[in-house]
């Protein structure tokens, strides 16, 4: 396992962990979008902190009560 630092979205930073040697076949790690954080055979955790008012409640924000608001994801 290899544990990864990167500063590679607009605001924040993201680490994750990672198979440094796979198995014959298995896809190479690559730097996940950080709205995603996608790794073939790893589990993440996604903390979203930024959510800036927006008056569209369907676009990507959807805070139209400017309130701020924190988010959790899990991808595996």
């Amino acid at each position: 396992m290899l544990l990864h630092t990167a500063h590679f979205a607009d605001k924040g930073a993201a680490f994750y962990l990672y198979k440094a040697k796979g198995f014959p076949g298995d896809p190479k790690p690559t730097e996940p979008q950080w709205d995603e954080p996608n790794l073939w055979g790893s589990f993440a955790v996604a903390l979203d902190t930024h959510n800036p008012p927006s008056d569209d409640p369907f676009d990507a924000n959807g805070n139209v009560h400017e309130r701020p608001q924190r988010e959790v994801s899990l991808h595996f």
